[in-house]
């Protein structure tokens, strides 16, 4: 028996989902997740995912602990569940994603 793949999985999960309080706000989450992104300071962080957090909590229970279960199968780094994920762990609306500096930057630095 092949085993079944995280891509697969996370299709499933995604059709599961039914009517999520986000439905049809993919470029209105985008710009949340980017406001959360440029935090820098953990008060900036929490102010950042307010909206998209406050959304999460519309959401059915059920629809939550799907998209809690598809975000960290697709080891998913943003907004997701009322929950901020990085690789697919859950912390919590004041954490701070540290992105890494770029590879053509790092010249540049110092």
């Amino acid at each position: 028996m092949r085993p079944i793949s995280r891509a697969f999985l996370a299709r499933q999960l995604t059709a599961a989902i039914e009517h999520p309080a986000c439905e049809d706000l993919g470029m209105w989450w985008s710009e949340q997740e980017v406001a959360h992104a440029a935090a820098t300071t953990t008060a900036s962080a929490a102010a950042a995912t307010g909206p998209a957090l406050r959304l999460c909590d519309e959401c059915p229970l059920a629809d939550r602990m799907l998209c809690a279960e598809r975000a960290e199968l697709d080891r998913y780094t943003g907004l997701a569940a009322g929950a901020v994920y990085q690789n697919g762990h859950r912390h919590s609306a004041s954490t701070v994603l540290r992105q890494p500096t770029p590879p053509h930057k790092l010249g540049q630095a110092g």
